[in-house]
């Protein structure tokens, strides 16, 4: 207020009060927006901008809205407006919002692996996916990440997602993944490993394949080595070339033993735990049976051997009567008792002694009696 005086032409004097209102302040505009944009700055769907104003003291015209708002549909960055108002003193105010940043588009996302299957559409090792993603405007926040199959099994996939920043979201999956890492499993048939057959009556060995996912594409095939020209000692039964589906390939072996049909030695040699006492010097005849005449190589290198051995006491004695004419020691066979005879010439040396006498065979056994010397 502002208080004077005045005076007429009277001489009278009187006071004079005005009122003035002053408002030198411009209004406050506050802007908000619907929704918020996330932590990047970006929204995904429309957004409403919207501008409200107040004055402290002057205030708007009747006229006048004090608010107003915009909507954004498109996408784009940096996208905005400009509002301005002016109070009853005429202060005006002006806001520029230019930060609103929309990105609907969902990101792109695709997936490669990083090997391919077999023609039948197997694997047999890890499965290794990779992701690529991309996106033209907000860009991307997130890909992937890269994911490797390793447990077999027959129909599996892989999902791969990609984020941009506006928060939009896309997959994609890459299914019928088989994967089959383990061998078929091969099996020696008729023989069996570790085991001793009989000559003439050894099963007769064969291969079996099998596989439980991918399936079987080639069966084994059967291969025996080994043994002599008598068919008898160490054989190996190889079941080997087959394949699964999925190209893991598998092989199994199976040694087995075949040996004469051996009885035992004949009289006049009595067999183990029995001692046979004989004269030293005098020549033995060491009869036996194998079964059927096999030829006279039927003994490895420097068999039989004879080796000088504790004598036992406790064992039963048999005493060997029969003799043959001393001389140089000898196989044979004789067909008409359908034995082998060797003709074991001792040594005089040996009055006293006990020995054991081996008989070692091609088919890898040795076959034993005890003797002791008077």
């Amino acid at each position: 207020a502002v208080v004077g005086t005045a005076t007429d032409l009277a001489g009278n004097i009187g006071q004079v009060t005005s009122y003035v209102s002053i408002d030198v302040t411009a209004p406050q505009i506050t802007p908000t927006r619907v929704p918020t944009p996330n932590a990047k700055g970006w929204n995904n769907t429309d957004v409403a901008l919207n501008f409200s104003a107040t004055d402290a003291f002057a205030g708007f015209a009747p006229n006048i809205i004090s608010s107003a708002s915009y909507s954004f549909s498109a996408e784009g960055m940096a996208q905005g407006a400009t509002w301005s108002i002016t109070d009853l003193a005429d202060n005006t105010a002006s806001l520029t919002v230019n930060d609103i940043n929309i990105d609907k588009t969902k990101p792109t996302v695709t997936a490669v692996l990083a090997s391919q299957p077999n023609s039948l559409g197997w694997y047999n090792s890890d499965v290794q996916a990779v992701f690529t993603c991309g996106d033209a405007l907000s860009g991307i926040a997130s890909c992937g990440p890269a994911q490797t199959l390793s447990v077999d099994g027959i129909n599996q996939s892989v999902t791969g997602s990609a984020v941009d920043n506006a928060d939009n979201t896309t997959s994609t999956v890459i299914a019928n993944i088989n994967i089959d890492k383990t061998p078929p499993v091969v099996t020696v048939t008729g023989v069996a490993d570790g085991m001793t057959y009989i000559l003439g009556a050894v099963p007769v060995a064969g291969c079996i394949t099998d596989d439980a996912l991918s399936g079987v594409a080639t069966q084994a095939s059967l291969s025996v080595t080994g043994g002599t020209a008598n068919n008898v000692g160490e054989f190996t039964a190889t079941c080997a070339g087959a394949m699964d589906v999925a190209d893991n390939a598998g092989q199994t072996t199976a040694v087995y033993y075949v040996h004469y049909d051996y009885s035992g030695f004949f009289p006049p040699i009595a067999n183990q735990p029995s001692v046979n006492t004989v004269r030293a010097g005098q020549a033995i005849p060491v009869k036996f049976n194998l079964g059927a005449d096999f030829g006279l190589d039927i003994l490895v290198a420097n068999s039989p051997e004879s080796q000088q051995t504790q004598c036992d006491s406790g064992a039963a004695v048999n005493d060997v009567l029969e003799t043959v004419t001393a001389g140089n020691s000898s196989l044979v066979y004789d067909a008409t008792a359908e034995q082998y005879v060797y003709s074991w010439k001792t040594q005089a040396s040996w009055s006293g002694t006990c020995r054991r006498l081996s008989v070692k065979l091609d088919d890898g056994t040795s076959r034993e009696a005890m003797f002791k010397f008077k």
